[in-house]
């Protein structure tokens, strides 16, 4: 799966029941409102048509609505389309944390200094913002990050050869220090979303793996957000290896619980195939796994996928069974 900045997810049909209270059925999509505990889609409707009449549940951007306009805590936009003849039209999944578990969203604090675009980085942002297209294609594809490229690569990336040389040729200790001090500390998105190229070199330290994971929680930043995930999902396929993730059990538990929904999915098969160990179901559980519950009730395929590998790989259970890994779920979480 291939995604840019501005793309919504593009993925599988659904393959499974959908729970009709909290599904738009229109002539055009099928729309399911993923995580809702409180809200109904009537509240939603009614809220929209007293506080932004203009805005509809039904419009494109309607995480953004539902996040700036109605204040819910967190929410994303996965488009599902055209992938068997059975299914007629998109499904979209729409995920939402609501506005009263606010609580449970930790993105990372504001940055208070913005340097300048590093001079080392400067030429391999400069094609990645001017062929970004490219760029976008470049990161999500593994022999790119090969030391050298193949001919036919080398051909095919020619106008981001700088993006290239970045992430083949920065392998230093000092290279790492600085793209870690830069994501922990400088304001500039250009710069950190450098800096995670650079880091995606590591793949043999766990703390790269696990800088590059707490970038998901970035501030301010959609580009840095989306080249973290990106990132990350080359790290797992160029290098699937059992991971430690206990030392940062806190901060996966933030993504987990609803921060940055665009990241779940993501984060879940990443976790998955870097063995996440089945002692950290309590961190990263407890008193918790609401939308880890939503999403295996739901109709997103994609979502159901990641889900069920994620709680298979932390249970220890050898099934993929929803009914088996719901109760689980509910006996690890205490959550119902």
């Amino acid at each position: 799966m291939r995604l840019s900045f501005r793309a919504l997810l593009i993925a599988a049909c659904v393959s499974s029941p959908i729970f009709a209270q909290n599904v738009i059925d229109t002539p055009k999509e099928t729309i399911e409102i993923i995580g809702l505990k409180r809200w109904t889609i009537q509240m939603i409707d009614d809220s929209l048509a007293k506080y932004s009449p203009e805005d509809k549940l039904t419009g494109h951007a309607c995480a953004a609505i539902l996040r700036l306009k109605l204040h819910f805590a967190d929410a994303s936009v996965s488009v599902y389309t055209g992938m068997t003849k059975a299914q007629t039209k998109p499904y979209v999944a729409v995920t939402v944390i609501e506005p009263s578990d606010s609580a449970l969203i930790h993105y990372k604090p504001e940055f208070k200094v913005s340097l300048p675009v590093r001079a080392e980085w400067a030429d391999a942002f400069a094609q990645f913002k001017a062929a970004n297209e490219l760029a976008q294609t470049a990161i999500q594809t593994p022999s790119f990050y090969a030391s050298t490229l193949s001919p036919k690569d080398s051909t095919r990336f020619e106008k981001v050869r700088a993006l290239h040389d970045l992430v083949a040729a920065h392998h230093s200790e000092s290279d790492f220090e600085i793209a870690r001090h830069t994501l922990d500390m400088d304001g500039n998105s250009s710069n950190r979303a450098m800096a995670l190229l650079v880091l995606s070199s590591f793949v043999e330290r766990d703390s790269a793996w696990w800088v590059v994971t707490d970038a998901l929680r970035d501030p301010s930043s959609g580009m840095v957000n989306a080249t973290a995930s990106q990132v990350l999902r080359m790290m797992a396929e160029r290098s699937p290896r059992a991971v430690d993730w206990a030392p940062v059990a806190n901060r996966l538990r933030y993504v987990i619980d609803g921060t940055n929904l665009f990241a779940f999915n993501g984060l879940l098969s990443v976790l998955t195939s870097t063995s996440v160990s089945p002692s950290l179901a309590p961190a990263l559980l407890a008193n918790g796994g609401t939308i880890l519950g939503a999403k295996l009730r739901s109709g997103d395929a994609e979502a159901k996928r990641a889900t069920r590998g994620f709680l298979a790989q932390l249970s220890g259970l050898a099934t993929t069974d929803d009914s088996r890994l719901s109760a689980w779920l509910q006996q690890t979480t205490g959550v119902r």
